[in-house]
């Protein structure tokens, strides 16, 4: 038998396919070197946890505690920021702006990709990403909202669909709403369709609230705007007797006193009750200004003028008061003493940013940053000491200290000069210099109100010397001043516009690289009110059973994970700047060799960041990466593939090999002996290969796969898209290795005579290691395919198999060697089947099994015969199975054998499906069937499938695999009787969905036979028409069921009586009478007319009357307007449902009972109503007039009133003005052409002449109407 394998994965251009081709022979594995290429990879991986140090290492040091390093380039050659793109503020937010005078208030929530705008008491939510316009707003209706911010919910307390909260603080109250946002389909955004939660839960106060935070175990801390105490918002999910579900804690009060009620509530009477209001001057010697929540470390920070304080949750409505750290600004002069900076009278702390774990190990954990720049780090001393507070706490923490002082750039380009600098001309020997630029103007900075940081990297907006523009600076680490990298002639810092002071410039000494960034000032419009950074959506930096790169270590991940990106949100729209990586600078590089064919650059960057890593981000530009390009937020999550310009990688492929330059030889002479051993020195090619094959894997690199999931099925550990993305990355590098084999092999014009043994010795130790590491590439890649594929055929299932049967299967196999042999496949199946016959030689056992082996027949126990032979063939299939998979993990062999596994296992079901023994190939179809096979099985269609599948007893398996076998045969029309027969049967408990779905195919398969296949045209055509009458009775059964499903638990008949809906199918009659009727299902009675085409006016009309009644006597004391709105909210779906059949929507029935309405309420029900309601039901307009031309005309009762006709004759005129608007409008659905120009006119004549003299609105509309007509057309 062939077997149709399940599809791989695979990524190489037009000739990528998803199915696997197998070798016709096994490719032998070579064990120890894919070995040495593994430890060649975790070499590397160890040596980029060590390259970079983190934060702390590069600021804490006991020679000093002071520092002001800056790499500012004169020109934007090396920016550390570019500008990605900007969104302008949509127009109905302006509009809204421009429309109130009242107070604004912005921010932005990366988390939920939404900014917020509050106008007064209204709060609008924008999409940014998309750029449209505002999709949910709230109103508060009672104060001005002042700031929104997200947090996580307490667990349990909320639906499954509330991920997150929304804290909206007032000035005088906080309240919270619930987020939660539709699954995406496919690929699409997580964060597409935003819904709010209105959750009760509110709080009134009589301070303003800022600064709020959220722990990640759902609790909300916030600071007092007045009076500066710390405060919690705790909420519960019920209210008991001491406790109300929403309620604020003072924190900053203590004991007693914070129990006591601190805002003013309001009762039930809406009196005021009594409040205790503390003195916070008395309470508090410094007010806190700026809250932080540090979740990695369990904390949360609390920044005052001059101190800062540090706590921690300590059970229920608890917090733990650990630490205070005082006279910030005097601990910062005693180490910066006499710097300008810390001597202003205008110096302020604004904000507070926290240094993630991941980013310092050795233990820097926040820093404050004040209004000029300065940079206050925090981290634990060296003495650690036990936490104190509550006797029965045992965390062990360290006091925490100013650590060090990170002073501001006084070197600053201003940002026009830095955009009109250019970069310097190489320089050319022979060529004259010429003159050198003037140094540039510089920027002096004094403020910066708003802040951002992630990952080492910060930014701050700065007022714009010029109006309607803001300066953002920028300063990342310059990671090859501060990293080991194999920098050579590293090029000296550019000299300050501004001379620094000497003891700040590198006050860490020697022995420890101080902390350099990279500065600049970018330019970007409006003034800002808000920044964010952006979180990534995909991450692929970390190694999960082995050592990390520093969070600095940018060359590392670049080529793993998307660039960090930040967003200011200004007066103008959200502006995006990028992080520019390396490998940015390089492409950069790589184009002005192309356009201008300048090496020096290049060089520059080689001797930078050193030989190796350039060639790794060489081959990255030469192959293509899913992150080489900046990508939208949906792009970025679907991995797709980035490749530059043609031109582009011709040159990097060039770079590669150029600067790559050769390997060597080195002879080492061991001592006391005259031996000498030789070590290769690697090129900068075969090292740039190993770095960027290491990074690439990195997030798999000897990570767990696999864990237990429900029930203990295993299911992939690391995401899906992680592990595709990667996949991807690899065949990119392979593919490209493939196509370019010459750039590790030595030059075509050096013959081996001239070169140096030594050196041929190199190349030779060179190519056999480049040979490994594309071995191991590949095997990577394919084992990344089955790890997929297994995911795809759901690996829970596959790994949980029982133990027993693997245990039977081995002790069967011992068997067959003794008996015949496991290769002697033809007596392994031949002999068995033999047997069976020769145990039943008068077919005996066949009788007894086509009668289905009835119990206490003799002749039942001829076929069990039979039966246990076939055992024994299918036991000898399953040997040859599992040694067709052992030998594909082996390399015993390297050609095709005539006794090869595969060979052995393919002639086997060969010598099995030529038998023609029916009862075992009915037992061999359900082996395979129960193997999940049954696809190969149909693909084959075998001699007795069809009547296996016909055979007793039949199962709904079995009808599934009929069908599907007579469509795969070409027997369309017998697969839809079969899946006709499934759906109508009530021998199976299926659900009504299921047998609407088997009519569904029914009718789709019936569709597709042929006109003149064996003579059944007509006989076709009268079944499928009766498969779409039951088709359509039973998507209104379905109908039926859900709309009585809720009442399922009223009564125990009742249930009964619906849950039959469920079990089989119903004729129209018997669902109108026993479910429509009983049930007074007005809706469905409709439904039951229209599809059935039943036209019947005495039937129909009691309906809609019934209709018409109901909406008026909903409400016993409802008004005319209210009944109004709830006629048109009964009659528009349903119009729209069953319009144009006159069977359930018989129009001028339904028009008259609705102008009736109208003329009895013709005080409140305004003219038009009637009308317009049918066009909204999709009537055409000119149908809608028709009626009511009619009703104008007729003189029937109550019409033959004149003003009962002049009431219709108002209704007429908006109905035309509706008309003629929707015509002129453009891309209207109502065609131009179509419009009855004359007959209008002509009409409009007559109702003008029959117009009362009071009707002036009317006489106006009308003639508005006829000047249009004769104007336009």
């Amino acid at each position: 038998m062939t077997s149709v394998f399940a599809p791989s994965r695979s990524y190489g251009g037009s000739n990528s396919t998803r199915g696997v081709t197998r070798p016709a022979q096994l490719e032998p594995v070579d064990l120890p070197a894919l070995q040495s290429a593994g430890r060649v990879l975790q070499d590397r991986i160890v040596r980029d946890a060590t390259i970079i140090p983190d934060l702390g290492d590069t600021l804490a040091s006991t020679s000093g505690q002071v520092s002001a390093s800056y790499t500012v380039y004169p020109n934007d050659y090396r920016a550390p920021f570019q500008k990605k793109k900007f969104v302008h503020i949509p127009e109905t937010l302006f509009e809204h702006f421009n429309a109130t005078s009242g107070v604004t208030h912005v921010g932005l929530l990366p988390e939920i990709e939404r900014a917020w705008i509050s106008y007064d008491y209204k709060l609008f939510f924008w999409d940014y990403v998309d750029g449209r316009e505002t999709s949910s707003f709230w109103e508060e209706r009672e104060d001005v909202i002042s700031d929104v911010r997200i947090v996580k919910p307490k667990a349990g307390m909320f639906i499954d669909e509330i991920k997150s909260l929304l804290v909206v603080t007032t000035p005088l109250s906080v309240l919270i709403l619930g987020v939660s946002f539709d699954s995406p389909r496919g690929q699409g955004r997580a964060f597409r369709d935003l819904k709010l939660y209105a959750t009760d839960l509110k709080v009134n106060t009589d301070i303003e609230m800022i600064s709020v935070i959220g722990t990640s175990d759902g609790r909300i801390f916030m600071c007092g705007a007045q009076d500066g105490c710390l405060y919690e918002l705790h909420y519960q999910e019920n209210e008991s007797w001491f406790a109300k579900r929403i309620q604020i804690i003072n924190h900053s009060i203590g004991g007693v006193q914070s129990l006591l009620p601190r805002f003013t509530t309001l009762s039930k009477e809406g009196n005021k009750a009594s409040a205790y209001l503390c003195s916070a001057d008395e309470l508090l010697p410094d007010k806190i200004i700026f809250l932080a929540v540090d979740n990695g470390r369990d904390c949360f920070y609390a920044l005052a003028a001059n101190s800062v304080s540090i706590y921690r949750a300590n059970g229920e409505k608890a917090i733990q008061h650990v630490q205070t750290i005082t006279n910030l600004l005097k601990s910062a002069q005693d180490k910066a003493a006499g710097h300008p900076a810390l001597t202003g009278d205008k110096f302020e702390l604004k904000s507070l940013h926290v240094v993630d774990t991941v980013e310092s190990r050795s233990g820097i954990q926040f820093f404050i940053m004040s209004n000029n720049g300065v940079r206050f780090y925090f981290g634990p001393t060296n003495i650690p000491s036990y936490s104190y507070g509550s006797s029965t706490s045992t965390s062990y923490t360290r006091p925490l200290q100013l650590l060090h002082v990170r002073l501001p750039s006084t070197n600053l380009v201003h940002p026009d000069a830095l955009i009109q600098q250019t970069k310097p001309p190489p320089m050319l020997y022979g060529v004259p210099q010429p003159q050198a630029q003037a140094p540039p103007r510089p920027f002096h900075t004094f403020e910066f109100p708003w802040v951002g940081y992630f990952r080492g990297m910060t930014v701050a907006s700065h007022p714009g010397d010029r109006d309607g523009n803001d300066y953002i600076l920028c300063m990342s680490p310059d990671l090859t001043r501060i990293g080991s990298i194999g920098q050579v002639n590293l090029p000296p810092q550019p000299a300050p516009a501004i001379p620094q002071p000497e003891p700040y410039r590198n006050a860490l000494g020697e022995g420890r690289p101080t902390l350099t960034e990279y500065a600049s000032l970018t330019c970007i419009p409006g003034t800002t009110w808000s920044i964010a950074h952006i979180p990534p959506s995909t991450s692929a930096a970390a190694t999960p059973d082995g050592p990390a790169p520093s969070s600095l270590n940018e060359l590392a991940t670049q080529f793993g994970e998307a660039p960090a990106q930040f967003m200011f949100f200004t007066n103008s729209g959200i502006s995006f700047l990028v992080k520019r990586r390396a490998v940015d600078f390089l492409r950069a590089d790589l184009e002005e060799l192309q356009e201008k064919g300048a090496v020096q650059p290049l060089v520059e960057f080689r001797d930078s960041f050193g030989r190796d890593q350039t060639c790794c981000m060489l081959l990255g530009l030469a192959c293509g990466n899913t992150f080489l390009d900046v990508q939208d937020e949906l792009t970025s999550r679907t991995g797709t593939i980035s490749t530059p310009p043609p031109d582009i990688t011709a040159v990097a492929k060039q770079a590669f090999y150029d600067l790559g330059e050769r390997p060597t030889w080195t002879e080492r002479v061991t001592y006391g002996t005259t031996e000498s051993q030789g070590i290769a020195v690697f090129s900068g090619r075969r090292e740039g290969l190993a770095l960027y094959f290491a990074r690439l894997i990195r997030p798999l690199w000897k990570a767990k796969l696999t864990e237990p999931g429900f029930v203990g099925r295993q299911k992939l550990h690391i995401a899906e898209n992680v592990i595709v993305t990667v996949q991807k990355n690899l065949f990119l590098l392979k593919d490209f290795l493939d196509k370019n084999p010459h750039l590790f092999h030595s030059s075509p014009s050096e013959s081996s005579s001239r070169v140096p043994v030594a050196e041929q010795e190199a190349w030779r130790a060179e190519q056999n290691s480049v040979s490994e590491l594309v071995a191991l590439l590949g095997r990577t890649i394919e084992a990344l395919s089955f790890v997929l594929l297994l995911n795809d055929y759901m690996l829970g299932d596959l790994i949980s198999q029982p133990k027993k049967t693997f245990e039977k299967l081995s002790n069967h196999e011992t068997l067959l060697r003794g008996r015949t042999g496991w290769q002697n496949h033809y007596g392994a199946v031949e002999l068995p089947l033999k047997c069976a016959q020769a145990s039943d030689p008068d077919n005996i056992g066949l009788e007894a099994w086509h009668a289905g082996l009835p119990a206490g027949d003799p002749h039942t126990l001829f076929a069990q015969k039979r039966l246990r032979c076939y055992d024994l063939v299918l036991d000898s299939l399953t040997v040859f199975e599992n040694k067709c998979n052992s030998a594909k993990k082996s390399a015993e062999q390297d050609t095709l054998l005539p006794n090869d596994p595969e060979a052995v296992r393919s002639h086997a079901y060969e010598l099995a499906f030529a038998s023609e023994d029916e009862v075992f190939h009915s037992t061999l179809y359900d082996w395979l069937i129960d193997r999940g096979l049954a696809d190969d099985l149909l693909e084959m269609r075998p001699t007795f499938l069809e009547a296996h599948l016909k055979r007793e007893p039949i199962t709904v398996q079995k009808f599934q695999l009929l069908w599907q076998f007579y469509v795969k045969n070409g027997q369309s029309l017998r697969a839809a009787e079969v899946l006709a027969a499934l759906a109508e049967s009530t021998q199976f408990d299926l659900e009504l969905p299921a047998r609407l779905e088997y009519l569904t195919l029914a009718v789709g398969n019936a569709k597709s036979h042929p006109i003149s296949a064996t003579g059944r045209h007509e006989t076709a055509i009268a079944f499928l028409t009766d498969l779409e009458e039951k088709l359509d009775v039973a998507q209104v059964q379905l109908e039926i069921f859900n709309v009585l499903f809720p009442h399922i638990g009223d009564a125990p008949e009742v249930g009964t009586r619906i849950n039959l809906l469920s079990k089989k199918l119903y004729t129209m009659s018997e669902l109108y009478n026993q479910y429509a009727i009983p049930f007074d299902l007005v809706d469905m009675k409709l439904l039951c007319l229209h599809v059935s085409e039943h036209r019947d006016d005495t039937v129909v009309r009691p309906l809609w009357n019934q209709i018409f009644d109901d909406s008026r006597f909903l409400k016993e004391e409802a008004d005319p307007s209210t009944t109004a709105d709830l006629i048109q909210g009964r009659v528009v779906p349903l119009g729209k449902r069953f319009y144009p059949s006159e069977s359930a929507f018989p129009l001028r029935f339904i028009a008259t009972l609705l102008v009736r309405f109208t003329l009895a309420n013709k005080n409140v029900v305004a003219y038009g109503w009637a009308p317009r309601i049918l066009i909204q039901c999709g009537v055409p307009f000119t149908d809608v007039w028709d009626v009511f031309h009619e009703m104008y005309e007729s003189q029937v009762p109550p019409f033959n009133d004149q003003a009962n006709v002049q009431a219709i004759s108002s209704d007429i005129a908006i109905l035309l003005s509706d008309w003629l608007k929707e015509v002129s409008r453009p891309q209207s659905s109502a065609a131009r052409g179509e419009f009855p120009v004359g007959r209008i006119d002509r009409s409009i004549d007559q109702y003008l002449g029959e117009l009362e003299a009071g009707r002036t609105e009317t006489r106006s509309l009308y003639e508005s109407i006829r000047r249009d007509l004769r104007r336009n057309w």
